[in-house]
This record gives C-alpha cells, sequence and structure tokens, in this order.
C-alpha cells in the first residue's frame, strides 16, 4: 500500500483510495478514471500530460460533493488538478447555472 501526506493531507491506497485531512476529517476520494468526454477534454487542455495518468477524485464534504479531474504522479513527484475542467463536470452532474460552486458548497 503507497502512503503519501500533502501538508494536512494524508493519503493511503486500498479498496477506496483517499486523502483525509486529519483536522476537519474532510476526504478527497480516488473513484477511477476521467469519462471520455472529461479525459478528452483534458487531454486537449494538457498534451503534455500523461493521457492513463487522468483521474476522477472526488471532494466530500459532509454537505457537498465535488468532482475533481486529476492527472495522478505522486511518484513523479507531480499531481495536477484541473479545476476548470472540475467545475465543467460539477455544473454537467448537478445542472448548475453558476461558474463554479460557492465555497462550502
Amino acid at each position: 500500500m503507497s502512503t503519501y501526506t500533502f501538508g494536512w493531507w494524508d493519503y493511503a491506497d486500498g479498496d477506496q483510495p483517499a486523502m483525509v485531512c486529519r483536522f476537519t476529517v474532510e476526504r478527497i476520494v480516488r473513484v477511477g478514471p476521467l469519462a471520455d468526454e472529461d479525459k478528452a477534454r483534458a487531454i486537449t487542455a494538457h498534451p503534455a500530460k500523461p493521457a492513463d495518468a487522468w483521474l476522477r477524485f472526488e471532494y466530500r464534504h459532509a454537505e457537498f460533493s465535488f468532482p475533481l479531474a486529476v492527472n495522478w504522479r505522486p511518484d513523479e513527484g507531480e499531481i495536477l488538478v484541473d479545476y476548470n475542467i472540475s467545475a465543467v463536470m460539477w455544473r454537467r452532474e448537478t445542472n448548475a447555472e453558476a461558474e463554479h460552486p460557492p465555497y462550502g458548497g
């Protein structure tokens, strides 16, 4: 099992790989590969990043969830979160008209 620490966040592989904030218990859960539509958008936006490293994570709070498009390569010291693609995913999944969710959901 791989483990990483990012500031206040601890990451561990397992049945449901996740980063957990030690202070708030907010979670960032690795869900799996990005949907084809979102992966195509990520490859277009970041052509130098490996296509197979694009994964979907979700930020989960007690009252809120937000999808994350992530190019995940921690073994190489690189993790890239594309907020713009993540916001597109959020708008599509929630039918929201806002450009991004309000802070705190």
